[in-house]
C-alpha cells in the first residue's frame, strides 16, 4: 500500500507540475519574442534612439543594488553600465540623454527624519562620471527627458514627507533650473505614470483619485503648447498602468488591469487612439506574461515589455503590435 501511495504520489507531482508549466511558461510566437535570459529584476526599459539597443533597470537576484544594463534589441551583447549604486541609496529609472550618456534618478532615503531626497542626474558613458542636474526633491515618480530642448518632464510628491500623498507634474528648464507646475497636486490625487511625445507636444499621465474606494484612475493626455487637457480613459475603478507613445504619437500602449472582481488583479496591454476614438485590446499574452513596463520602439511597432510570470519571475520580451495596428 505503501509503494502504491508512492507511486500515486510521484504521478501527482508531475501532474501538477505539467499543469502548472502549461500555464506559466512564456512560449515565443511570431509576436512575443522573450529576449532575456539572467535571473533577476528587469525594470525601466528603453529603447536608443536608434532602435538598435535597449537599457534597463536590473536586480540581480544574488544582489538588492539596482544595475543598470544595455542589451541588443535580440537580448544579445549584455553590458553591466559602471555607474555607482549601494545598498543605502538607489539609482533608478534609467533613460537616454543622447547615445553617450544616460540620464538617471539618484534615490536617497532618510527614514529617521521620514523623508525621501531625489536629484536627476547625466552619466557620461564614455568617461564615466556622473552629474547632477538637480537635487534634494521628493519622490520622483515619472520622467521624461528632452535633450534638444534642455526640459525634464516629471511627476513628484508634493511632500518630502513619506506619508503624505498626492503628486503635480513639472516642467524644468535645467539649464536656468526654472519649474513650472503644468498640473497641481492635492493630497488625495496622485499623478503616477508619465509618457511624453516631444514631437507633437504632448504629455500623458495616469491620475488616481485614493479618496474613494474602490480608488478611481483616468488616463489623461495635455496639449503643452495650448494646455488643453482631454481624458482618454476613465474614470473607472480598474488601475491604468505604466504607458507609452507610438512614433508618430497616433498611439498610446498602456498596461492595464480588468474592471471586474474577477480581472482586478489581471494585466494585459490596450493600445488608445491619442484622440480617445479607438481602444484595442491585445490578445493572446494572457496566462503568458504579466505586462510590467513598456516601451514602443521609435523604429517600428515593437514594445519591449518587462513582464512576469505565474511563480514571480521576471522577464523581457519584445511584443510586435502589427497585426493589432492593422486591423484598424
Amino acid at each position: 500500500m505503501a509503494k502504491n501511495f508512492k507511486l500515486t504520489f510521484a504521478l501527482l507531482i508531475v501532474l501538477v507540475v505539467f499543469l502548472l508549466s502549461s500555464c506559466i511558461s512564456v512560449q515565443n510566437s511570431d509576436f512575443l519574442i522573450k529576449i532575456s535570459s539572467r535571473r533577476g529584476t528587469y525594470s525601466h526599459p528603453r529603447w536608443s534612439e536608434d532602435g538598435e539597443t535597449i537599457l534597463f533597470q536590473f536586480v540581480s537576484n544574488n544582489s538588492s543594488e539596482h544595475q543598470f544594463v544595455t542589451v541588443d534589441s535580440d537580448g544579445g551583447n549584455w553590458n553591466q553600465l559602471e555607474v555607482p549604486s549601494r545598498s543605502d541609496f538607489a539609482i533608478e529609472k534609467p533613460d537616454w540623454w543622447d547615445q553617450d550618456q544616460i540620464a538617471y534618478i539618484f534615490n536617497q532615503p532618510n527614514a529617521a527624519m521620514g523623508i525621501v531626497l531625489e536629484s536627476f542626474m547625466i552619466h557620461d558613458l564614455n568617461t564615466g562620471e556622473s552629474e547632477t542636474v538637480s537635487e534634494n526633491h521628493p519622490l520622483i515618480y515619472d520622467t521624461c527627458w528632452d535633450k534638444p530642448n534642455n526640459l525634464i518632464i516629471y511627476l513628484e510628491k508634493i511632500s518630502h514627507r513619506l506619508s503624505q500623498e498626492g503628486s503635480s507634474l513639472q516642467v524644468m528648464d535645467f539649464q536656468t533650473n526654472h519649474t513650472t507646475t503644468i498640473v497641481e497636486g492635492a493630497e488625495w490625487f496622485i499623478l503616477e505614470n508619465l509618457a511624453c511625445d516631444f514631437q507633437n507636444g504632448q504629455v500623458a499621465y495616469t491620475f488616481m483619485d485614493i479618496s474613494s474606494r474602490p480608488h478611481i484612475h483616468s488616463l489623461i493626455v495635455e496639449d503643452l503648447d495650448s494646455g488643453e487637457s482631454k481624458t482618454l480613459i476613465g474614470p473607472i475603478d480598474a488601475t491604468i498602468g505604466n504607458l507609452t507613445w507610438s512614433p508618430d504619437g497616433e498611439w498610446l500602449a498602456v498596461q492595464m488591469f480588468g474592471d471586474t472582481p474577477e480581472t482586478r488583479y489581471q494585466a494585459g496591454i490596450v493600445l488608445v487612439a491619442s484622440d480617445g476614438s479607438e481602444v484595442i485590446e491585445v490578445t493572446g499574452i494572457e496566462r503568458r506574461i504579466f505586462p510590467v513596463d513598456l516601451d514602443w520602439s521609435p523604429k517600428n511597432d515593437v514594445l519591449v515589455v518587462t513582464s512576469l510570470d505565474g511563480v514571480g519571475r521576471y522577464s523581457m520580451h519584445l511584443l510586435d503590435l502589427s497585426s493589432w495596428l492593422k486591423e484598424e
